[in-house]
């Protein structure tokens, strides 16, 4: 495990295993990262952007791809309570996004994309400011404040008042559509959450009619032909979709789950929408072949 911690600079832990040989398909490459400039309150003014963190996750790809294998940012996040905790949601936002893909959302819908990273949002604790825990076995020193543990607060659930757990963050930034299985190979996926501002650009009239301001999500994969479907997670506000796919779809539960022969395939997922879903499906079927 290796990482990309943090973007300052003078306290990144850049490693990445540079000296070794590609370790291959039994390894994974795991890199953890945290936005130090947001966090400051100095090194970045205001909130993340579109494309905030497309070099940072570039690095962990092609660190990823040099090594012969596939990455996973196994921790990343921002406070949820205090000290720049305004600019948590366009953090989160912007990693996410960094995840997804490595273009911009202005022009994802032209650019290089790359592939999909894996990742796990920072949750250490249900019981922020709830706690009684001992220092170094100390009864003398009994912590009760914040985590209990080194007081940072990036925890994305907690309990309330009554013990039921509740959000810290926006829930439609982490309640999101992303592909669970690919049945092949990922070529492009991204998802517009529509919290707080749109990122992705959309070109194609129709699709971007059809849409309008609801969530939405591209993915494009090239199907090897198994037995086995893509699943697509949905979140709450997505379970009853609109979906224009090149393969065939069903929702089950939670899932969008997409059956497709051999070759390259598409899917839109969106909410129910009065626009011209023909005409926007044409606009996709010309545009996925083009690249």
């Amino acid at each position: 495990m290796e990482f990309w911690n943090q973007n300052v600079e003078f306290f990144a832990e850049p490693g990445g295993l540079a000296l070794v040989p590609a370790l291959g398909g039994r390894f994974v490459f795991n890199a953890h990262f945290c936005d130090g400039k947001a966090q400051s309150g100095v090194l970045m003014p205001g909130k993340a952007g579109d494309g905030q963190y497309a070099q940072a996750f570039g690095t962990i790809r092609e660190r990823a791809a040099a090594l012969g294998t596939t990455a996973i940012v196994s921790e990343f996040g921002h406070p949820v309570a205090g000290f720049t905790s305004d600019k948590t949601s366009s953090v989160l936002k912007a990693i996410y996004q960094g995840l997804d893909s490595a273009a911009p959302g202005a022009r994802w819908w032209s650019a290089p994309r790359g592939s999909v990273l894996s990742g796990s949002q920072w949750h250490w604790d249900i019981n922020h400011g709830r706690h009684h825990e001992l220092m170094n076995d100390n009864p003398a020193k009994v912590k009760t404040d914040g985590d209990a543990m080194n007081d940072e607060h990036f925890s994305a659930v907690r309990l309330d008042e009554t013990g039921t757990p509740v959000l810290n963050v926006d829930r439609a930034l982490v309640d999101r559509v992303y592909p669970r299985a690919v049945a092949g190979t990922t070529l492009a996926f991204a998802y517009e959450d529509r919290v707080h501002q749109s990122w992705q650009q959309i070109p194609l009239p129709n699709v971007r009619a059809l849409v309008g301001s609801s969530p939405f999500a591209v993915l494009v994969w090239d199907s090897d032909g198994g037995p086995a479907p893509t699943e697509v997670h949905l979140p709450q506000s997505l379970r009853a979709p609109q979906v224009i796919s090149s393969a065939a779809a069903a929702v089950e539960g939670d899932e969008l789950v997409l059956r497709a022969p051999a070759g390259r395939q598409f899917a839109l997922v969106t909410a129910p929408s009065s626009g011209d879903a023909a005409a926007a499906e044409a606009e996709l079927r010309r545009w996925y072949v083009s690249w």
